[in-house]
């Protein structure tokens, strides 16, 4: 499915577009912005991926399938919506070590390559883990291209907006299967971890699991969902309010998910 929201003229997508795909186990996404005063994002679609099959070949018929994918662009962004990453100071952090940080903390597999996004906001350092194949089809396709865990522009994201608030705040994002869960003392990260978690119940235990081991006070401190729907922040504040004073909402733009609008808003 292919939404356009302004016409776009692909003849002029190395000048002027960035291209950001998402890839994620419940389907993959794509969007076009134009540059600064552009007019935003003009384009954006979504596919739908086979469980069945590797995460490779569905990306290798993403490529072949999507047209919008076979233009050159001024930047192309890959963000990889996963759990298997780990985070670390980012002054502690040197190349040499990734692939040896990153297997202490998570068991390795064979066909995985180990990335790294330094995130100068929250001053740490996310070691993650993609398919090698996948990583050679988008680096093929996209020489040049950034590959990002999604997690990663969620933190440089609350990290700024931790900033703004003059208390502790703990930051969730709820996806299909996982909830994102990042946690700033005033832009200083205390916290940063994906829970498998499909149901309220699982996403309210976790959110609220995390807020005690912090030690976050529950009248002065707050608690904010983001890129959530109406109505499922209804149900979720409804019942984080009942031990959590200030619950605060962020909703995504339409047709964008919001770990892909939030790199887009840290560019």
């Amino acid at each position: 499915m292919v939404y356009m929201t302004a016409p776009i003229d692909f003849a002029e997508s190395a000048k002027h577009y960035t291209l950001s795909i998402r890839l994620s186990t419940d389907g993959f996404s794509f969007s076009v912005c134009g540059s600064s005063g552009d007019g935003g994002e003009v384009a954006g679609g979504s596919f739908e991926v086979n469980v069945q099959h590797s995460l490779a070949a569905n990306v290798k018929q993403f490529l072949a399938q999507t047209g919008e994918l076979r233009h050159v662009y001024r930047r192309v962004n890959v963000l990889m919506h996963t759990d298997r990453y780990t985070v670390m100071p980012l002054d502690l952090y040197e190349d040499s070590m990734a692939e040896k940080i990153f297997s202490q903390n998570l068991p390795r597999r064979n066909n995985e390559v180990v990335l790294c996004n330094v995130l100068g906001r929250s001053g740490a350092a996310v070691l993650f883990g993609i398919d090698k194949l996948s990583h050679l089809f988008l680096a093929e396709q996209f020489p040049g291209a950034r590959f990002f865990a999604t997690v990663s522009p969620l933190m440089e994201y609350f990290s700024e907006k931790s900033r703004k608030c003059d208390c502790r705040c703990l930051f969730a994002h709820p996806a299909p299967g996982m909830t994102d869960v990042v946690a700033f003392d005033r832009g200083r990260l205390q916290l940063a971890n994906t829970y498998l978690a499909a149901g309220d119940d699982d996403r309210c235990f976790y959110l609220l699991s995390a807020w005690k081991s912090l030690g976050y006070s529950q009248e002065d401190d707050r608690l904010c969902l983001a890129g959530i729907s109406a109505a499922d922040a209804g149900r979720m504040t409804g019942r984080l309010e009942k031990f959590v004073r200030h619950v605060d909402v962020v909703e995504a733009a339409d047709g964008l998910p919001f770990d892909m609008q939030s790199l887009m808003l840290c560019e």
